[in-house]
């Protein structure tokens, strides 16, 4: 196998990060492949901010195609994420919303030998609501 990342980040703010892995996965004893062993993943990240609020985000998402147990083709898929964040306001709260598969993609993982389907659909399109209170803001105003 082989893996490689690579990281850029700017003093504006603005970051990016990309990762590929390749793995050549087998069985000895059956010197076949390994099932459920994606020989190609690859994540795109970028992060800018937003004014002085806060930032905004998008993941890439990249898994070439499977095969299960059985020998069923589980194809690939590419998903996209979004996120944007808040920095620290109103004396340490902070906000975030994502969405997960973007475009709602129909995307597929492969099951096990107990499971009497051969792969089984993921989630569509999904959200996600955070809000936080960091407790270290406290310290910082009162000078402690």
């Amino acid at each position: 196998g082989l893996e490689l990342e690579m990281r850029a980040e700017r003093a504006s703010g603005i970051s990016a990060r990309a990762s590929y892995a390749l793995a050549h996965t087998t069985n000895d004893l059956a010197n076949a492949p390994l099932n459920n062993s994606p020989t190609n993943q690859a994540k795109l990240n970028a992060t800018l901010p937003i004014m002085d609020r806060g930032f905004g985000g998008v993941e890439l998402i990249y898994q070439s195609a499977m095969e299960d147990y059985r020998g069923t083709r589980v194809p690939a898929f590419l998903l996209t994420n979004a996120t944007l964040s808040s920095k620290p306001m109103w004396g340490g709260w902070e906000f975030s919303v994502s969405c997960y598969n973007l475009l709602d993609r129909r995307w597929f993982s492969p099951m096990g030998p107990n499971d009497p389907e051969a792969r089984i659909q993921q989630d569509g399109r999904g959200y996600r609501f955070k809000l936080s209170y960091r407790l270290s803001e406290i310290g910082k105003r009162s000078g402690e």
